[in-house]
């Protein structure tokens, strides 16, 4: 069951990090991604090790 909820919670991040990773906002200058915003959320909720794992599939 562990196993299955971890492949399921780091492919579910992989997908808000691909849907996430292009949009951004201008500011100024300079536009900021969501791309940071998904990372930061995907660490918050599965943890550093699985986030990374997630990162990389992106």
């Amino acid at each position: 069951m562990q196993n299955t909820h971890s492949l399921t919670s780091t492919a579910l991040m992989t997908a808000v990090i691909c849907i996430l990773a292009p949009m951004s906002i201008q500011i100024g200058a300079i536009p900021i991604s969501f791309t940071n915003f998904a990372l930061y959320l995907a660490v918050y909720i599965i943890g550093t090790k699985r986030a990374f794992t997630s990162y990389c599939i992106y």
